[in-house]
């Protein structure tokens, strides 16, 4: 088997890979590692996703902004090469540990630097706990190119991770979270959302309103959104007043388009309730019995 097929076979999570066991070892510390660590860390959260829900959820995400890209600009994408920039794009918070957006935002330009030196470091670690001797250059490469954020590929990641983390805090705020960390977060990506216009994709994407990147919910707004309440689930038919909720169609675009594309991950919870993937789990397994 060439190197090129192999590297295919990666790209897909390896199902040809000469039943490489180095890799799938790997990639089992890989997931394992990322299930350990919350996002937001020190914000009071309904749901805490961990990296691999997010990461999960990016994967449909970065295949939606793709598609999109492709249709309104003819540009060529690699599809294989977005995917795995999605996986791994957070990787190094293994060991860093996910630090807030705003922390950052107020770091000097010396702090920058040295955390920069930190996730270098931290990935040259995890390239080899993750990744046979012969795709560690690959894993590394990649690195450098997500972190350089100048390819159509990296840009499309950074812009779904971003999206992501609007969504998450917009959930957390329906699902009844009114804390002033959760707030402040919001306002946050505002700014973010505004700096990302610095890639020249985003432009494009701004244009195309029914993603609805033009308008980012501002804390009045997101207040006002309808709320989610776990606790109708048990009151009579409550499951399908549960995902009524959800899914109000009286919600801002960014938050809708985003909520359409993470409910296909599963059945059950749709990558939106991590901690109430479990309740919801039982009560639709309960729900389709009685059909039967």
């Amino acid at each position: 088997m060439s190197l090129e097929r192999e590297d295919i076979g990666w790209q897909h999570h390896v199902d040809d890979t000469d039943g490489n066991p180095e890799f799938y070892e790997g990639r089992a510390l890989w997931q394992n590692d990322l299930n350990q660590v919350t996002r937001f860390k020190g914000v009071q959260t309904y749901n805490k996703s961990s990296l691999l829900d997010h990461v999960t959820r990016l994967d449909f995400l970065q295949v939606s902004l793709s598609s999109k890209l492709r249709f309104l600009t003819g540009i060529e994408i690699d599809g294989l090469k977005t995917k795995r920039f999605a996986e791994h794009h957070d990787d190094a918070e293994v060991i860093t540990g996910d630090i807030p957006s705003p922390i950052k935002a107020a770091w000097t330009d010396e702090e920058r630097l040295k955390f920069t030196h930190k996730e270098n470091e931290a990935m040259q670690i995890l390239a080899r706990r993750y990744m046979p001797e012969k795709y560690v250059p690959l894993y590394l490469s990649d690195w450098k190119e997500v972190s350089e954020k100048q390819s159509a590929e990296a840009q499309i990641v950074d812009i779904a991770d971003k999206w992501d983390g609007l969504c998450e805090v917009l959930t957390e705020i329906r699902c009844g979270n009114d804390s002033s960390e959760i707030f402040k977060v919001l306002e946050n990506y505002q700014g973010i959302f505004k700096r990302l216009s610095k890639h020249p994709l985003m432009n494009t994407l701004l244009d195309h309103r029914a993603l609805g990147f033009d308008h980012i919910p501002t804390v009045e707004e997101a207040k006002g959104m309808s709320k989610i309440d776990i606790n109708v689930i048990d009151q009579p038919n409550g499951i399908d007043e549960f995902w009524k909720r959800v899914f109000d169609p009286n919600v801002p675009y960014v938050y809708a388009y985003w909520r359409t594309m993470v409910s296909t991950r599963n059945a059950f919870d749709r990558g939106m309730f991590p901690d109430w993937r479990d309740i919801l789990r039982d009560h639709t397994v309960g729900q389709m019995k009685n059909h039967f």
